[in-house]
């Protein structure tokens, strides 16, 4: 929980943002306890994997995130916005409880998200990437039949972990084409 601000988050010790978090209020309840208020509100950002480094006039892409989670408008009338040319390369995921909205910088218009299993990488949100398919794959699999016998987080969280704890290089001929070294890849 941030002292500052009503977020319960990470935090980019450089520049103060962070890369996923919701919006959580502290108050007092009536015997001067403190609980936490949340109204819905949550996101996250993704480095847009395109090899073209951060130059050093463009904003935080984490200050996306923070500014969402403490703003009062709709996901879709935040992402619409955003001034893309101040930020290098993003995906950026916002959502309240009414709707859920991704953007980036690199060609894609704010999209508004249906309810199902989405997955998104460091690339364009429709990229089918090894990673992404073995993690799609993966939960419907392994997790969603696990949900779907019974919701409460106890009996599918441990499966979850084990599938997101995934450490499975991807093959060299399907690596994706992304601008960085293919060593790095």
């Amino acid at each position: 929980q941030w002292a500052d601000q009503p977020i319960y988050a990470g935090r980019d010790k450089q520049s103060g943002g962070t890369w996923l978090g919701i919006h959580q209020q502290p108050l007092p309840d009536k015997e001067g306890s403190i609980i936490y208020q949340q109204n819905g509100r949550w996101a996250a950002v993704l480095n847009f994997r395109d090899g073209v480094q951060a130059g050093i006039n463009e904003r935080s892409r984490g200050e996306l995130v923070t500014h969402f989670l403490t703003s009062m408008l709709s996901p879709m009338t935040f992402a619409r916005q955003i001034d893309l040319q101040n930020y290098a390369g993003f995906n950026l995921i916002i959502g309240d409880a009414t709707q859920a909205v991704i953007v980036n910088n690199r060609g894609h218009a704010p999209t508004p998200l249906y309810a199902g299993l989405h997955i998104i990488s460091n690339g364009q949100p429709e990229s089918a990437w090894f990673k992404t398919e073995r993690l799609r794959g993966r939960l419907r699999q392994e997790v969603l039949p696990l949900i779907a016998e019974d919701s409460s987080a106890e009996y599918w969280q441990a499966a979850a972990f084990n599938v997101l704890s995934d450490s499975t290089k991807a093959p060299e001929d399907k690596l994706p084409v992304t601008g960085v070294a293919f060593e790095v890849e």
